[in-house]
């Protein structure tokens, strides 16, 4: 009698048998078998020398000799992959043929790296006879500087560039320098261009001096991070002399994204982060209030008795700030038409309380090439940004106001910073001495308020028409327009601008700035022998820019710190300011190269400009 125990022992051990004659015939046929690889270039057959062959599997790999040849161990289905720089990467699948021949193909891309240059000409990289540098839009998007601009995420990046932001919070203005100051007095800022047309970066008044002061945003701070797909910074005046003297300083050339023949696709991008006091200055911590020695009553200065002492009274000022950026794209197409659309939203917070720059992006890109050779691509931003409460700089402005404070100040005491008036109910303003230059570094954070506001739209057209292979011909406008609202309110006692009339003072700054710009570009290139080669640009450009902007002040408000125009006991009209101003342009560069490694560079453009008397003509050569 056989027992079912019995059976199923039986047959483990047959199916364990089977297994194993399995897995030998399996070994003895997929074991490792040395293979000569001999890589060739595929147009001429050539021997490829310091090829790197590697078996995917085992991670094992080597290298061709002179004659090509390399022997590598692999198994039957192995991927066995050829990599040599200037060549296109090879996947071979092994075979049962222990002779493998294997072609590889030049990768024109990669040896002519093509980088994008003054008025969107793409050159490459090796024919530049300039300095410049690089960077993919993954530089300004990775690792993002929270300051709000882009221009502030360069720092450290761009080398020769120095980065400097103001200190006002989220959406500071940031000034670059390329290769050093220019000039003493002058504009040392670099050119920003975005798609091959400058882009308004005026930064408005900034503070300089010990003068209170808000500063304001620049136009970088509009340029939405997401939308770049690379940054080009070309160093000096010759680099970017087709831009005239604007571009005097070196330029900062911005190409944003645009759709691709493909599949249709969605992206998400999204971030988080939080800011932190980091390092503050140095406080004594061992005398409070008080001079020689003595503790004081309404006095400012540390040089009191020792005590107790509040080491963390400056830090508790400021707060932990949160910033939060989101962006959500779409692109796709077919060889006929393609489409880029994005969308951004940014709240980003500043370390001082109720400071915060929110700001929304969109933007819409259209390429087409519905008729053989005519190209066309039209592009429409809007961005609107608004910066709430901005940290007042200067001698009496937030910093110097937290640090001057008393190493004995408490937190109860710090945020005592005022009382209520019995007759009317509004706020009187205290403070821990007799001073009438500085306020509590809590009222001006909260009793005081700058707010600046930007709507901006940018719109972009251009047209190319491929005369024959070697020529083409463009036509391109772009338009950029943005109005900014910037009022200021501050509550009636406020004595650290000096100004401040009974009830309070009330202010609105108006400033529309709009820029047109007409292109009109050939671009061409000829061999003239087999060792020679031409290319060249000539082009005509029309810029006409207009500015205006004007003030409205109530200082002094009939019902104490009513902040409207409307309450004005005083009202004041600062009159209309601003300019028009017009510049034609004519511009050509020619590039020889000869045996496409020793090249030769020529560039002139002539001005006309309506600033100037006349006969309003300046020649660059």
């Amino acid at each position: 009698m056989i027992r079912k125990k019995d059976v199923h022992q039986v047959v483990s051990i047959g199916l364990l048998v089977i297994l194993g004659i399995l897995s030998s015939n399996d070994s003895i046929a997929q074991e490792n078998v040395s293979r000569k690889f001999t890589v060739i270039e595929k147009s001429n057959q050539a021997p490829l020398p310091g090829v790197t062959l590697m078996n995917k599997r085992t991670r094992h790999s080597v290298s061709s000799d002179s004659e090509g040849v390399a022997n590598l161990l692999a198994q039957v289905g192995d991927s066995v992959q050829a990599n040599l720089l200037g060549y296109k990467p090879a996947l071979y699948i092994v075979t049962n043929t222990k002779e493998v021949t294997l072609p590889l193909q030049m990768d024109n891309e990669q040896l002519s790296e093509v980088v994008v240059t003054a008025l969107g000409i793409k050159r490459e990289k090796r024919g530049l006879t300039f300095a410049s540098q690089q960077l993919s839009g993954d530089a300004v998007n990775d690792v993002r500087d929270n300051s709000g601009n882009i221009m502030s995420s360069l720092t450290g990046k761009v080398a020769g560039a120095t980065i400097t932001t103001a200190s006002n919070g989220p959406g500071s203005a940031a000034r670059v320098v390329l290769r050093g100051n220019k000039s003493i007095t002058g504009n040392n800022n670099a050119l920003v261009v975005v798609d091959g047309v400058p882009y308004d970066n005026s930064g408005g008044v900034q503070t300089s001096g010990t003068t209170p002061s808000y500063g304001r945003s620049d136009g970088a701070a509009n340029i939405n991070p997401d939308d770049i797909e690379s940054i080009n910074v070309l160093k000096g005046a010759s680099a970017a002399a087709l831009y005239g003297s604007r571009a005097a300083n070196g330029a900062i050339i911005i190409t944003t994204k645009k759709g691709a023949a493909g599949q249709y696709r969605i992206d998400y991008n999204g971030s988080f982060a939080i800011d932190q006091v980091n390092i503050l200055s140095e406080f004594q911590n061992l005398y409070g209030r008080g001079n020689g020695g003595l503790k004081g009553v309404n006095v400012g200065e540390s040089w009191g008795a020792k005590g107790d002492t509040n080491p963390g009274n400056v830090r508790s000022v400021f707060e932990d700030a949160t910033t939060v950026n989101n962006t959500i794209s779409t692109y796709g197409g077919t060889g006929k038409v393609n489409g880029y659309m994005s969308y951004s939203n940014n709240q980003i917070g500043g370390i001082v309380p109720g400071n915060k720059l929110k700001r929304n992006a969109l933007n819409l890109r259209l390429n087409t090439e519905l008729i053989e050779k005519l190209k066309t691509d039209v592009k429409l931003n809007y961005v609107n940004q608004k910066i709430l409460n901005r940290p007042r700089l200067g001698d009496t402005g937030l910093p110097i106001e937290t640090y001057i404070m008393p190493r004995d100040l408490s937190e109860a005491e710090l945020h005592d910073y005022e009382s209520i008036n019995p007759a009317n109910g509004e706020p009187i303003r205290k403070y821990w001495s007799g001073s009438s230059i500085y306020d509590n570094p809590l009222w001006s954070i909260n009793r005081t308020s700058v707010n600046e506001k930007r709507d901006r739209i940018t719109a972009l057209g251009s047209v190319t028409y491929d005369l024959m292979e070697s020529l083409s011909i463009m036509a391109r406008y772009s338009y950029d327009k943005y109005i900014d609202v910037v009022d200021g309110s501050f509550y009636a006692t406020t004595v650290s601008l000096g100004d401040v009339r009974e009830g309070g003072k009330y202010y609105e700054t108006h400033t529309q700035y709009q820029e047109q710009n007409f292109d009109f570009l050939i671009n061409g290139n000829a061999e003239i022998n087999s060792n020679i080669e031409l290319t060249y640009n000539i082009g005509t450009s029309f810029l006409k820019r207009n500015y205006t902007t004007f003030q409205n002040m109530a200082n002094g408000l009939s019902i104490p710190n009513q902040f409207s125009l409307m309450m004005a006991t005083t009202p004041e009209f600062l009159a209309v300011s601003g300019y028009e101003r017009q510049l034609n342009s004519v511009y050509g560069s020619a590039q020889l190269s000869f045996y496409n490694n020793i090249f030769l560079d020529l560039t002139a453009r002539n001005d006309w400009s309506s600033t100037l008397q006349k006969p309003h003509s300046y020649f660059y050569p």
